[in-house]
């Protein structure tokens, strides 16, 4: 759809069956794939690797029916608090009526972000996204992006080709990409977003980094760069603890 995404979030309040429809055909279409190949199966699977005693702040953007919140929900999996977002609920307590163009949280206030074929509207818009994405994700916080894969190849899409209009558009605004799947259909993306240079006299939350405070954040930002697989925060609180006993 290349409608203009004021324009469709009118579009889908003044029908919603308009909404319901489209993710009715959507239903029919996954049914045809496997499971593993659709978009919020693979995101469900990427967000499993995460081991945390806290519980994590996610926003999906353009979350659809919120499957992967209901996947959590059903599983009673605790790990994560969901903001979903999209032009529609469908009566769906859970989910929230916004224009993901611009998300009501504050800077730096989620550790996930989540698109999972959701960049509608036109190419000024899906910038638009991206930009909320990286503008509401802390520092180091985690964005996992999914996408048709012809959408964002040039033409003719080849092995070599493939996601790289979507890869560009993460780097310009921001993002550094951990990991990629580019298959067909789908493509997915893990990228790293606020990120800022390990040096010494970059400010971070106000602070210095020659403070003690600022100098743990940094390490742990880029130690979750390098090691996107180790939860460093919990290594640190086991230790902490530990000391504790002695």
């Amino acid at each position: 759809l290349r409608m203009r995404s004021d324009t469709l979030n009118q579009k889908f309040k003044s029908d919603p069956n308009l909404w319901k429809e489209y993710h009715t055909t959507r239903k029919q279409t996954f049914a045809k794939y496997e499971p593993d190949s659709i978009p919020t199966n693979k995101i469900i699977k990427e967000l499993d690797k995460i081991r945390t005693k806290r519980q994590k702040i996610v926003v999906d953007m353009g979350c659809g029916e919120a499957h992967i919140a209901h996947h959590y929900q059903k599983e009673k999996d605790t790990r994560f608090i969901f903001n979903n977002y999209d032009h529609q609920s469908g009566g769906d307590p859970i989910i929230n009526e916004v224009d993901i163009t611009s998300l009501p949280l504050q800077n730096n206030s989620v550790e996930i972000a989540i698109m999972s074929l959701a960049l509608w509207g036109t190419q000024e818009n899906c910038k638009q996204y991206i930009k909320e994405a990286h503008r509401v994700l802390e520092s180091g916080g985690k964005f996992y992006i999914s996408d048709s894969t012809k959408k964002w190849s040039p033409e003719p899409l080849t092995t070599e080709n493939g996601g790289s209009l979507l890869r560009s558009l993460l780097i310009d605004n921001g993002f550094t990409i951990i990991s990629e799947d580019i298959g067909i259909p789908f493509c997915l993306f893990v990228c790293n977003g606020n990120l800022y240079p390990f040096s010494n006299n970059v400010k971070l939350n106000n602070k210095s980094s020659s403070s003690p405070n600022a100098t743990v954040e940094f390490l742990l930002d880029y130690l979750s760069v390098r090691y996107p697989n180790v939860d460093f925060e919990n290594l640190i609180y086991v230790g902490i603890k530990r000391q504790e006993l002695y």
